[in-house]
């Protein structure tokens, strides 16, 4: 029984736009003092030399000492409160290098946790934040802190979007060009993320809504029927179903993932093939007796009115 997720070799790397939950306008005001305290520690940092020894890291140093400056600049309001996010991210990415191009560096771990940590103190309701601390507690191999993390991610947007998704949501109560509060590839971590700490069922939701925005990405299909798989016979039709899906699309469009491309193979010659196409089949042949006895039941009709 194949039992293991293929590793992912770097993850995606971006930042993200991210809409402002409902408290947060009022939750900028208070990051005056935190943005205050960060700027004051971070020039500390600088002046000795640390944190921002290697030039890519330090040019995101430069940035977030930048963004900082401007949020001190500020008053309350959108501009402050969309600051505060931007500098929330900036940390995230630090993390994130620190989790991948820095991972040699001397207290690479201490560093990567630190700017999670920021990011999280920073702004309270970006969901990117505490997808890293997650990932980066898997890293740590602490999984069920993990599951905590990710879940808290997921609060303060998976919610509002299956609200909106299924037609619950009340008009006005949400921003349409906001819906989706995380990019396509981060949502796909996400998942990832509740794979790796057993909560399928939310992560079944995020994928589901993944396949809905966009039905021709492989790595979707293939988690939505790893998913399924690893809950275990109950779920083998829905696992070959979705597998066969992934393996329509890597067809179509191969993906560029050849470990991925692998694993899709060997579950599918583990579980066999998927019946879709004797199904469709046997649809096909009982939708053409149907048409062929209705074309009878029309001729009959006309004959008899002939003879009349």
């Amino acid at each position: 029984m194949v039992d293991s997720l293929p590793k992912r070799t770097e993850e995606t790397k971006e930042n993200l736009d991210c809409p402002d939950s409902e408290n947060s306008k009022g939750d900028a005001d208070m990051k005056m003092e935190e943005c205050s305290s960060n700027n004051e520690n971070n020039a500390t940092s600088n002046d000795k030399g640390e944190g921002c020894s290697n030039e890519s890291n330090g040019d995101v140093c430069a940035g977030e000492n930048n963004l900082q400056a401007e949020c001190l600049s500020l008053d309350s309001g959108d501009s402050k409160t969309n600051l505060v996010r931007q500098l929330s991210t900036a940390h995230c990415s630090i993390a994130e290098l620190f989790m991948t191009d820095l991972c040699d560096e001397e207290n690479a771990e201490e560093q990567c946790q630190a700017a999670i940590t920021q990011g999280i103190q920073v702004d309270p309701s970006n969901p990117e934040a505490y997808q890293h601390m997650a990932s980066f507690l898997l890293v740590k191999q602490d999984p069920e802190e993990a599951k905590t993390y990710i879940n808290k991610s997921l609060e303060l947007w998976l919610p509002k979007y299956k609200e909106v998704d299924e037609g619950k949501a009340e008009a006005g109560s949400f921003d349409p060009v906001e819906v989706c509060p995380l990019s396509y590839p981060t949502r796909l971590s996400a998942a990832r993320i509740l794979i790796e700490v057993k909560d399928y069922e939310n992560a079944i939701d995020v994928l589901d809504g993944l396949t809905e925005e966009d039905d021709e990405v492989v790595d979707t299909w293939y988690l939505l029927g790893w998913t399924y798989y690893l809950q275990g016979e109950d779920y083998i039709d829905e696992a070959k179903y979705h597998l066969h899906i992934a393996m329509k699309v890597n067809k179509e469009s191969p993906s560029d993932d050849l470990q991925l491309v692998e694993h899709l193979q060997e579950l599918i010659e583990e579980l066999g093939p998927y019946e879709e196409e004797e199904t469709e089949a046997t649809n096909d042949d009982e939708i053409e007796k149907e048409l062929e006895a209705d074309s009878d039941d029309d001729e009959n009709v006309e004959e008899g009115m002939d003879t009349d």
